[in-house]
């Protein structure tokens, strides 16, 4: 049985997040700070993080060289990050963590997403991706980090 459910209803319970249910994937959304996508789910035992960082820019050499931009910060952090830019299924770029699940209170997994977030704003200003991005459809009301 997953831990996922009872740490995101202690999280949501502890942020003032009332109604922080999967979707039909089994993921759990957040809009953090009003602007910071989270996605938030579990697989084979790990916790999985997961937030736009946005489209890869047209035209090619644009997007060659945001990409460039992205790699070259993520070699950067390898050694202090759990979390490392990827494309999705659609092409768009996204920062994702993982974590072992195991183990995990409420107050690592506030860590945790906290400590995404920080990476991630760091991403956007590496790509320039500055415009806050909508919240998508599904998405759980705001909340703001302490």
């Amino acid at each position: 049985m997953s831990r996922l459910p009872l740490l995101i209803g202690d999280f949501g319970n502890r942020n003032g997040i009332e109604s922080l249910r999967p979707d039909e994937q089994g993921r759990y959304h957040m809009v953090v700070d009003d602007s910071v996508q989270v996605q938030c789910f579990e697989r084979f035992g790990q916790l999985y993080l997961v937030s736009p960082l946005g489209p890869v820019p047209e035209p090619v050499e644009e997007g060659q060289r945001w990409l460039q931009r992205l790699l070259n910060h993520a070699l950067k952090r390898m050694k202090h990050s759990h979390g490392t830019p990827a494309l999705d299924e659609e092409g768009n770029a996204v920062f994702f963590a993982r974590y072992d699940i195991a183990n995990l209170s409420v107050v690592d997994l506030e860590a945790r997403v906290s400590e995404h977030i920080n990476v991630l704003e760091s991403y956007l200003d590496v790509v320039d991706a500055a415009a806050p991005m909508q919240a998508a459809a599904g998405f759980a009301p705001s909340f703001l980090r302490p």
